[in-house]
């Protein structure tokens, strides 16, 4: 009997052995693919299969990470995608383990979003992993980010900013808003980026919707040319003072966002190119100060529901100006805030404007220039507007410099035919002397109720009527056109 058993382990060993001896004879046919086509092929897998086949080996992981090292990634890791991603391949709940598709419609949103997260720590981790000591061209990092939380993922989401930081990315952009747009005095409770002395050291575009942004975190951007804030609460900081961590710094953008009372104000000049501020607060109030020198500054945009003391230095390069100011909430210590704006913009050559600022920028004298009107309709009519319309231009008698001297061309959008529409174009054709251009972009057709169709044919009939009487008014200019749209 043992000499059976002892044969019988022979056996086995001299099997096991042949086997060893058959890999080791085996040709490795990928070591004579040159690596250049092994990289072409590596560069038509989506990221999730590249992770996939660098799990399959040493060998295939270093294959991948050296294909990494020479090519710069795009990493899109969205959460909101991944319950897709979980329902197209239906897998088993990791909870009760049934079919996902098989559970009631409460367990199955609940089990689903469970394995859809389990599923994102894991693709995640994996492509920092792998990405590990790598150039990554984009990163966009998006998670479904909840206060109050339970479960640790907060935790989660803190390590992986953290790489964000430290790794060399040279397009950054972290989204905790689970695709919601809401008002500064709505934010409720974003995501606090965690503390550290990071420096990222190529960074050049930082772009963060719906967090907590403590400037003193942050040592140096050395790269950084652009940011773009979306409902971002920013503290102890100033534009100067974010802008000092950044030299080469041009773009800044700031929408639904909430910043300190003196965030927009300094008597340090700062180099940006491009400033855009739209719908912002401070922690206290729903207006700022304005007071900023910007002498490399070519586009500036503003649009709130207030204004108060503004003003824009030394802005000697200024192109293009957008400012919109709520009607709803204008008054005259506002109009005189406005005024003090466009003293400063004086050298822009296109300004944009609603309604509300009309009355302030036909006093506003500069070189040549673009005016655009922008048509907004509102069934409150704010106090500064509180005038007998039929007349208004009619009695406007005074010198305007900017209309005789400057004015080339007017861009009047939704124009839909009313009586103080047509009196201020007749007042601009009468004024401007040096104007060569005035495009009427006339309101939808699809705006207009479509009751009957008789109601359509007067309106048609409304607008050819218009058109009519506007290429008969006078013009101061010769050179003058009008393109009615």
């Amino acid at each position: 009997m043992e000499s059976t058993s002892s044969s019988r382990n022979e056996g086995k060993n001299i099997e096991q052995q042949s086997r060893k001896q058959q890999k080791t004879n085996a040709i490795d046919y990928l070591n004579y693919i040159p690596e250049a086509i092994v990289f072409h092929i590596l560069s038509l897998l989506p990221l999730e299969e590249l992770i996939i086949m660098s799990l399959i080996s040493k060998e295939w992981k270093g294959i991948a990470m050296r294909y990494l090292l020479m090519v710069p990634s795009t990493l899109n890791l969205n959460e909101l995608e991944m319950p897709g991603t979980i329902l197209r391949r239906n897998p088993q709940c990791a909870i009760c383990g049934k079919s996902i598709s098989s559970c009631n419609s409460s367990q199955r949103q609940n089990h689903l979003m469970y394995a859809a997260r389990k599923k994102f720590i894991e693709f995640v981790d994996r492509s920092f992993q792998l990405h590990s000591n790598c150039i990554i061209k984009n990163l966009q990092l998006s998670c479904r980010y909840k206060a109050n939380d339970k479960y640790g993922y907060t935790r989660k989401i803190d390590s992986w900013v953290n790489l964000a930081f430290t790794n060399d990315i040279k397009m950054l952009s972290l989204d905790f808003s689970r695709g919601k747009l809401s008002e500064p005095s709505e934010l409720g409770q974003p995501y606090k980026l965690p503390h550290g002395c990071f420096a990222p050291k190529i960074l050049e575009t930082l772009i963060l919707n719906f967090c907590k942004f403590r400037p003193s975190s942050f040592q140096f951007f050395a790269s950084l040319q652009r940011i773009s804030l979306v409902q971002v609460e920013v503290f102890d900081c100033t534009l100067a003072e974010l802008a000092s961590k950044c030299p080469v710094l041009e773009d800044v953008s700031l929408e639904n966002c909430v910043f300190p009372d003196e965030f927009m104000m300094s008597g340090e000049n700062i180099m940006i190119k491009t400033l855009s501020v739209i719908n912002c607060e401070t922690h206290e109030w729903p207006m700022y100060d304005i007071d900023l020198s910007t002498p490399c500054l070519q586009m500036f945009t503003l649009i709130g529901n207030y204004l108060l003391t503004s003003r824009i230095r030394n802005a000697t390069e200024i192109r293009d100006v957008v400012i919109g100011i709520k009607e709803i909430h204008a008054n005259h210590i506002q109009g005189d805030a406005l005024g003090s704006l466009l003293i400063g913009l004086s050298h822009a050559r296109s300004v944009t404007v609603n309604p509300w600022c009309i009355q302030m920028l036909l006093n506003f004298a500069s070189t040549s220039y673009k005016l655009t009107l922008q048509q907004e309709f509102q069934e409150d009519v704010p106090e500064i507007f509180d005038f007998e319309e039929q007349i208004y231009w009619d009695t406007q008698n005074s010198t305007f410099s900017c209309l005789e001297n400057s004015l080339r061309k007017v861009t009047i959008d939704r124009f839909s035919g009313s009586i103080n529409e047509m009196k201020m174009i007749q007042f601009l054709l009468k004024k401007a002397r040096v104007l060569q251009e005035m495009e009427v972009i006339a309101i939808s057709t699809n705006s207009i109720p479509e009751d009957t169709s008789q109601q359509q044919e007067k309106y048609l009939w409304f607008q050819h009527h218009t058109s009519q009487t506007l290429w008969n008014y006078p013009r101061a200019s010769a050179k003058a056109t009008i393109a009615i749209c």
